[in-house]
């Protein structure tokens, strides 16, 4: 099945190519933006537990899906058709290494014997997530010369690679607490993404936003609503190498 999807996108990659477009893109981009997570099962501050077991360290935020903006960054590559009547039908391939933030007010820190102190503290947790990222996408260019403008609507469709919480909090008595695991619960996520873009000869400027469809809770038990999704304002600066 998987052979005869891809036989039948590149027979008619080819046919539109030499049928229906004007023209062929192929650019390089470098990609930035501000991405966070969404949601009943989101926040914006949590806390840290903290606990020996065993003489075990084992450090965790209690919630580590944070509302707040975190810069992201990435490279893709990107295909473009340009029709005759100037709508556009490309995909682009990319790796992205994106990050939410939750920032913490406090620490959960629980003794060998199993005594719990709460210590106000300050800091915060990053979740780090590597995807490589597939966007098949359409839109429409405004203009025929050196400067044109490009409007798209596509699917990221994210194939996560890992997620990471990486944390870091000083309690108001001096100590310093962090936490480094694993975090990932999912192997994909889709988000449409809406976009638009500024070209003058080679080079483009872009931006837009993208809103993510998948649970990164699916399959938590729980009282309540507490589905998190993602969310990316994304930005970056494109060359066309052909």
């Amino acid at each position: 099945m998987k052979k005869l999807l891809k036989f039948t996108f590149l027979i008619f990659i080819s046919f539109a190519q030499k049928s229906f477009a004007q023209k062929l893109e192929i650019s390089a981009a470098l990609n930035s933006g501000w991405y966070h997570y969404i949601g009943a099962g989101s926040t914006n501050a949590s806390f840290l537990n903290a606990a020996t077991l065993n003489g075990n360290i084992i450090n965790y935020t209690n919630n580590p899906y944070g509302r707040q903006f975190a810069l992201s960054y990435g490279l893709s590559a990107n295909t473009k058709f340009i029709f005759k009547n100037n709508i556009l039908l490309g995909i682009d391939l990319g790796f992205e290494r994106l990050r939410g933030k939750t920032r913490i007010t406090r620490v959960a820190d629980t003794s060998p014997s199993g005594l719990t102190a709460d210590i106000a503290a300050t800091g915060n947790t990053f979740l780090k997530s590597d995807v490589v990222n597939v966007c098949p996408n359409f839109g429409y260019r405004i203009g025929k010369g050196q400067t044109t403008v490009d409007f798209s609507v596509g699917l990221d469709i994210a194939l996560i690679l890992s997620i990471k919480e990486k944390g870091s909090a000083l309690a108001v008595n001096g100590k310093e607490y962090a936490s480094n695991l694993d975090r990932k619960t999912i192997n994909t996520d889709t988000r449409p993404r809406l976009q638009i873009g500024l070209n003058y000869r080679n080079v483009g400027i872009y931006t837009g936003y993208a809103f993510g469809l998948s649970d990164f809770k699916e399959g938590f038990t729980g009282g309540g609503d507490q589905r998190v999704r993602s969310g990316m304002l994304r930005f970056g600066l494109s060359y066309k190498v052909f």
